[in-house]
């Protein structure tokens, strides 16, 4: 639908008019919904997401309308608290290929929810949209520790064929320093597009960062 707001103000605003006067109408206003009725019209009802139930919620995740995404995430979180009544639904949703935007609304609520298994993250790992990979590196950026697996991750996709998904990586990397991340982090910003300022200054971040926290001029490795 389309959405208009709109009102009505005998005066527009012009201080000839003085401010006091009675016919300038701070309270009215409308909002007009317009949508096709005729032949054939299916007109979209809002789904009420405060009322809707999980099955609901887990469809409206993958909402063309990020504001729709980002309310049902934050209604399965807040009102299904018993994570096991939504990490199995949410895992079948997210199996479906079509729909990317569910499986990056689907691993936040399953990292919150301590339900992203090793065997789901690897399969995001090798997700073919690169908004997944995107969402997949950010997410694991905000884990406070990284195993070896972790690492091998963000390794990964420093190289990865996708310009935003080696930016988030870098930015992962940048905030877990580990002498191995000093070359792919170097070949990202050698390789990046000169154009693209933000990986560029990303993974210059990233080499400050590990420059501040390792003794890199005395590990021999990187000296090498």
């Amino acid at each position: 639908a389309l959405y208009v707001a709109d009102f009505y103000n005998a005066v527009i605003g012009h201080y000839e008019v003085p401010l006091n006067n009675p016919r300038r109408d701070r309270e009215k206003g409308r909002v007009w919904r317009i949508v096709y009725t005729g032949e054939g019209a299916k007109p979209l009802e809002p789904v009420n997401l405060r009322t809707a139930d999980l099955a609901k919620l887990i469809h409206s995740l993958g909402s063309s309308n990020l504001t729709v995404r980002t309310l049902a995430t934050n209604e399965i979180l807040d009102r299904f608290r018993t994570p096991s009544d939504v990490i199995g639904p949410l895992h079948v949703a997210m199996a479906e290929p079509e729909n990317a935007n569910r499986r990056v609304c689907g691993q936040w609520i399953l990292e919150r929810l301590s339900g992203l298994d090793d065997k789901t993250r690897d399969q995001l790992v090798n997700d073919q949209s690169p908004v997944v990979r995107t969402h997949l590196a950010r997410l694991l950026s905000e884990r406070p520790k990284w195993r070896t697996s972790e690492s091998k991750i963000a390794a990964r996709f420093l190289s990865d064929a996708n310009a935003m998904v080696r930016r988030a990586a870098a930015d992962a990397a940048g905030r877990h320093p580990e002498v191995a991340f000093v070359e792919p982090l170097w070949k990202a910003w050698q390789s990046a597009d000169p154009k693209d300022a933000q990986l560029v200054h990303t993974a210059r971040i990233a080499l400050r960062n590990h420059l501040a926290a390792l003794n890199i001029a005395e590990d021999p490795k990187v000296a090498d």
